[in-house]
């Protein structure tokens, strides 16, 4: 299967975003790439959710999220053990993100004590220039109600 690809142009990034998180914070942020198996019986607003809050926990540290792949139900290799039972296909989805290292610690925290999580791997990208947010997430992927940047305070949120 094709992965649902959720990358959207700079052009459609929120001006809340881009007043929020100046050049300077995402310079210093080494991008991630967090790859996830999760449990096949779950239905799609579970995985939505277990990607949502991943999502969240990367925007209270002030990070950013770039990219988002859902590659849906696929077959695997071999059988993984989770806590459950024994699985030869698995939900497999990406999220891509900038963010401080030691914001790290939470999400690992959260992918090993979540028992719908088979196997997971974060991968250290680099420190990538991002200059400005020129590709980033976007209200308009079907994520975007879950993934949205925090409000600044004394700011609503517009629906």
């Amino acid at each position: 299967g094709r992965a649902a690809h959720l990358l959207l142009p700079s052009a459609l990034v929120s001006s809340h975003f881009k007043q929020q998180h100046s050049a300077c914070s995402f310079s210093r942020m080494p991008v991630y790439e967090l790859l996830c198996l999760a449990r096949p019986l779950l239905q799609k607003q579970a995985v939505q959710s277990m990607i949502s809050k991943v999502g969240r926990m990367v925007y209270s540290q002030g990070g950013v999220i770039t990219d988002v792949k859902s590659y849906g139900e696929q077959s695997l290799a071999y059988k993984i053990k989770g806590v459950q039972d024994k699985y030869d296909k698995a939900h497999i989805w990406q999220l891509d993100f900038a963010v401080t290292p030691k914001a790290l610690d939470d999400i690992k925290a959260e992918m090993r004590n979540n028992e719908d999580v088979l196997r997971w791997a974060i991968v250290k990208r680099g420190l990538k220039p991002m200059a400005s947010p020129r590709v980033l997430f976007h209200r308009l992927s079907p994520f975007a109600n879950e993934l949205r940047p925090p409000p600044r305070h004394g700011q609503e949120t517009s629906v």
